[in-house]
């Protein structure tokens, strides 16, 4: 796929490129047996202190709140229940590339929890899920579920400005790989 040289969500790279780091924290200290929650802890910390401190209360302290809230699901799925489908860029302002990325679809997935010969048969399309036991196929769901609710929320907490309309959210392009590599 080609993107190209510059997309319409300039002046919020600096707030997604710090949800995507903080998604690619959490990748990274599970990806080498560290306790991701670890993490969150800390920035909650920073956070708590943040708030504390008159001449740390503004930015990038002021963004921790915002982040929190979306790595909250790496605690408990669950804890954000409804988020709008996010749509990408528009044929209406001339963008060549429309992406829609939603969560309602990784969560559907939670409908199989009880039933690990369908929900391997469905990862199977996304992921190799072959010699993994049904509870590493239960753990890798709720990895897919987490990390698909955080994107969705770190995208809706960066454009706060854009009405959602329907249940969707329209947002100017930006690549939404800066998320998808960490899946």
């Amino acid at each position: 796929m080609k993107y190209g040289s510059s997309f319409k969500s300039v002046k919020h790279l600096a707030s997604l490129s710090e949800y995507a780091a903080d998604l690619g924290a959490m990748s990274l200290l599970k990806n080498h047996g560290f306790d991701p929650i670890a993490y969150l802890v800390f920035l909650d910390d920073v956070y708590t202190s943040a708030k504390l401190s008159e001449s740390l209360k503004s930015a990038p302290f002021s963004w921790l709140e915002k982040r929190l809230e979306c790595l909250m699901v790496f605690r408990d799925y669950k804890s954000i229940q409804s988020q709008p489908k996010i749509v990408i860029g528009s044929k209406e302002e001339g963008d060549d590339i429309i992406q829609t990325f939603e969560s309602g679809s990784a969560q559907k997935l939670a409908q199989y929890f009880e039933a690990p010969t369908i929900l391997r048969s469905v990862l199977s399309k996304y992921d190799n899920v072959d010699g993994l036991s049904d509870q590493q196929l239960l753990e890798l769901t709720i990895l897919y579920i987490q990390k698909h609710k955080h994107s969705v929320c770190s995208i809706a907490n960066t454009f706060p400005e854009l009405p959602v309309k329907n249940g969707v959210l329209k947002t100017p392009s930006f690549d939404l790989w800066v998320f998808l590599q960490y899946f």
